[in-house]
């Protein structure tokens, strides 16, 4: 399994110069991304090609990779990447039922095959909005029931752990469909503003989740949602290095 960073992280520092964000990263000894709120355009495909970065797959919302299929394509083409990632359910399927997650399921399903046909896998990335019930089912366990199972799937730790599920058992769970991790520590669940943060400075076992991870996932990536990204990556990136079970980042 491939380690590296969710450029979600570093948002604000890539709209501002992204050849710069890329250079602050391999500094830090990252060779691999997962790209998230860069636009697909030639310009940056260029610089990011250039980086000599891995690029793991591209996270965009529904709406985008179906409009933008061949700005997408040709972007993952320039940047040999093999995977693109749903980024969220779109807002119908987050507020309606079951009805509105098979619309999405079926819709899902067509854009997985237009993609198919280019050679690049399609994966949808969950939030915490697909472990509601609807009866007896989650909106999750809804998807995968109608979904192509080539159409993988990224697990969030933050979002999995927030929604009082242990990261590492739905991993199990998710077995062949499990295609990435986004790797996110959690803070206390019995206090007050729960939020995410660096690595080993929360509540979740990342011991666990790799090593349930390392048997389906091609990827797992550092995501934060922090002010200071880089003294952030630092901190994860040390802990990574530092758990024992050889999980290093590299």
């Amino acid at each position: 399994m491939k380690l590296g960073v969710q450029t979600y992280t570093i948002r604000e520092l890539q709209k501002e110069n992204l050849k710069t964000a890329m250079d602050q990263l391999k500094d830090l000894g990252v060779h691999a991304l997962e790209l998230c709120r860069v636009e697909m355009t030639k310009e940056n495909a260029s610089v990011i090609k250039d980086s000599k970065m891995k690029i793991l797959s591209v996270q965009l919302t529904y709406k985008k990779l179906d409009r933008m299929f061949d700005q997408v394509v040709e972007f993952c083409q320039i940047t040999s990447c093999p995977i693109v990632v749903v980024s969220v359910l779109p807002l119908s399927a987050i507020l309606g039922g079951k009805k509105q997650m098979l619309i999405f399921s079926r819709r899902l399903n067509i854009l997985y095959l237009r993609y198919q046909k280019k050679g690049i896998k399609l994966a949808f990335h969950h939030h915490d909005f697909e472990f509601k019930k609807i009866k007896n089912e989650t909106k999750l366990s809804i998807l995968l029931e109608n979904t192509h199972p080539e159409i993988k799937i990224v697990t969030d730790t933050y979002w999995t752990k927030k929604s009082r599920i242990e990261p590492e058992d739905l991993i199990k769970d998710l077995g062949p469909r499990l295609i990435g991790v986004h790797l996110r520590d959690c803070t206390d669940l019995n206090q007050k503003n729960v939020h995410d943060c660096e690595l080993g400075e929360g509540i979740i076992s990342f011991n666990k989740v790799l090593d349930a991870a390392s048997l389906y996932a091609v990827y797992g990536v550092i995501e934060q949602n922090t002010k200071s990204p880089i003294e952030s990556l630092k901190i994860s990136i040390a802990y990574l290095n530092h758990i024992q079970n050889q999980h290093q980042f590299k």
